[in-house]
């Protein structure tokens, strides 16, 4: 039996999943704050190598928080529209909620993997580098 989408059920879907999103990714930044001892801002942005916009003055990235919960309300909203799925047969709605979909999905995988495996290889290699330097000026400073 399929349940049916009432207009309740939509507004609370919504409005949990914003709310929750807005939370984690908060608390995500001021972890940030804590650790580095300063907010972390946006001051501009690089759009290609060479076109870069100066904005006028720093935005915290705590800002982030309230622009995730504006997308996933608007995600989430686009996919429980009545409007969207009655015109299911529509190749652009059906491409739009592939392409989202997809794209969010292989972009927040392949970036928290390869991102994982990177900062994993480098810490280690760094960490083993300084770690025989200190152990070869130790054993050499004390046979000397």
């Amino acid at each position: 039996m399929e349940k049916k989408m009432t207009n309740t059920r939509r507004i609370s879907l919504i409005l949990r999943w914003s709310v929750l999103t807005t939370i984690i990714v908060g608390l995500f930044w001021i972890v940030m704050w804590i650790v580095t001892g300063e907010m972390p801002t946006v001051d501009k942005i690089q759009l290609t190598t060479e076109s870069v916009v100066m904005l006028p003055f720093a935005i915290p990235r705590l800002c982030d928080a309230l622009f995730v919960g504006i997308v996933v309300a608007a995600h989430i909203a686009m996919f429980t529209s009545k409007i969207v799925n009655k015109q299911n047969d529509s190749g652009v709605v059906v491409g739009l909620k592939a392409g989202l979909s997809t794209g969010l999905g292989v972009g927040l995988i392949a970036g928290m993997t390869l991102g994982l495996f990177f900062g994993l290889v480098a810490g280690i290699l760094v960490g083993l580098f300084y770690g025989l330097i200190f152990l070869i000026k130790k054993i050499f400073s004390h046979s000397l």
